[in-house]
């Protein structure tokens, strides 16, 4: 993570957003820890807070390819 904090937001306004990326594989605790800590953002900033959005990738399709493709001869 860059950075890490926000900045007071002096006008109705302003926006800031916070990226955060995972990497690797993710266990049932962590998933559901991760899913209550943005509930607990939601009810802490109300209004204020005014989207998350999750979105979750797969492996470049280069990956995807090397893994289904027989090795060349």
């Amino acid at each position: 993570m860059s950075g890490g904090g926000i900045g007071d937001q002096k006008h109705d306004d302003d926006r800031q957003v916070v990226i955060i990326t995972f990497s690797g594989a993710l266990d049932r605790q962590t998933v559901k820890n991760w899913n209550q800590t943005i509930e607990n953002f939601r009810e802490q900033f109300g209004d204020r807070m005014s989207g998350v959005t999750l979105k979750g990738t797969q492996k470049s399709a280069q990956k995807r390819a090397k893994r289904r493709s027989p090795p060349r001869r």
